[in-house]
């Protein structure tokens, strides 16, 4: 695979890479980057200090809310993981804080537009 920084979203970059791969996993896939651009560590650098900061939300288990959050909601099954693993990503990306209260609200609204008739949970999400 390829996995690339680009200089414009840096940091979000590093943040889902940490994410998505692991801290161990994303520090060997920068570290291959810096050596290729000759960055001097740069981006091993970066993902050490963001790694490091508590107040980063890397990972589900750091999330505010979690699955029993939302099954109070209404929502079962896949949709429970999907759903948290949306809300981890808009954290990541600076697009909603990790804050309990927020997170809650933007799931009810996702709820709210995209619940079927049916009374089934459609698996879309607007744009954020």
């Amino acid at each position: 695979k390829n996995f690339r920084i680009s200089e414009k979203t840096e940091e979000i970059e590093i943040r889902l890479a940490i994410s998505r791969f692991g801290y161990e996993k994303a520090v060997f896939l920068l570290e291959k980057q810096d050596i290729e651009e000759k960055t001097g560590g740069k981006y091993k650098n970066a993902a050490e200090n963001i790694f490091k900061d508590e107040k980063n939300c890397l990972s589900l288990k750091k999330l505010e809310i979690n699955g029993n959050d939302l099954k109070k909601m209404g929502v079962t099954g896949k949709n429970i993981g999907i759903l948290l693993n949306k809300m981890l990503e808009m954290v990541i990306k600076g697009k909603i804080e990790n804050n309990r209260k927020k997170l809650l609200k933007s799931i009810e609204k996702i709820i709210n537009i995209w619940y079927n008739i049916k009374g089934g949970f459609l698996l879309i999400f607007p744009p954020f």
